[in-house]
């Protein structure tokens, strides 16, 4: 839970999941990914 809470991250939060270029899988928050996608204009 420590690391968990640590990226920000709480029970039922919403996350994608894809492979790294090195082999690694990574979770990224959800919200951050659509920030991303939108240029930082919210959702």
């Amino acid at each position: 839970m420590g690391l968990l809470a640590e990226a920000g991250l709480n029970p039922g939060s919403k996350v994608l999941a894809f492979s790294d270029a090195d082999g690694r899988i990574v979770l990224r928050r959800f919200e951050d990914s659509v920030e991303d996608l939108l240029g930082g204009h919210g959702l």
